[in-house]
């Protein structure tokens, strides 16, 4: 899986948190669509970071507006106005970030695949199709059960500063059960790979959430619903 960060820090340096957790469902929806059209190998980090013009005065050394590409890991420093990025909407500073982040990756894309270039297109024109809605579902599965297919997911809902993760499952696409697990703040990685896989239990009566043995509610068991009573 390619791993995509946007970071964000002032003109002394000091990261920007706020700013961070709020891009983190952009960088989460640039990641997806990154794995959906690129299977290759050569790119396994994307780190693009943000920071005003007075942070390359203060800190010349820093490589502003070069690419730097070595063995999959691939970052750059871009130079932004807060201020203006402050006096817009939600869905302007998403909308502006994204169009940035995909001009910048094509920018360099070709350095490291001819492909790529058209990929970053790919994902520049599917990111604003799809509204800019980082949300998706991390596990997907479908069983059979009794001659009844059965819909089953973990899914991953963003809000502004906070992530949920909801254990769902459809039949005929109509919602049957959306119990939320779990939150936490945007940015916490290990939400993202703490669940594994969804299976069916040897008694055909249960699915089960499988995942880390840190999260002390896994292995969840959750009882398949009565389609005669729904």
């Amino acid at each position: 899986m390619k791993r995509i960060l946007f970071l964000f820090g002032k003109e002394d340096g000091e990261r920007i948190n706020d700013l961070d957790a709020f891009f983190f469902p952009l960088s989460v929806l640039f990641q997806n669509l990154i794995n959906e059209y690129y299977s290759k190998n050569k790119l396994n980090e994307i780190i693009i970071r943000f920071y005003p013009e007075n942070y390359y005065r203060n800190f010349p050394i820093v490589p502003q507006g070069q690419y730097q590409h070595t063995k999959g890991y691939y970052s750059y420093y871009d130079t932004i106005d807060l201020d203006l990025l402050s006096s817009f909407d939600k869905t302007s500073k998403y909308v502006y970030l994204w169009r940035r982040a995909c001009s910048i990756m094509k920018g360099g894309a070709g350095r490291i695949d001819d492909e790529l270039p058209a990929v970053i297109d790919n994902v520049l024109e599917r990111g604003l199709a799809l509204n800019l809605n980082p949300d998706f579902n991390l596990i997907e599965k479908r069983f059979y059960v009794k001659g009844s297919e059965y819909k089953v997911y973990l899914r991953i809902h963003f809000n502004e500063f906070t992530m949920d993760s909801l254990f769902c499952i459809e039949y005929n696409d109509k919602l049957l059960l959306n119990m939320q697990l779990e939150e936490a703040a945007n940015g916490a990685g290990f939400f993202l790979v703490m669940y594994k896989n969804i299976l069916l239990d040897s008694e055909n009566k249960n699915f089960v959430l499988t995942g880390s043995k840190e999260v002390d509610y896994l292995p969840l068991r959750v009882r398949i619903p009565d389609l005669v009573s729904s």
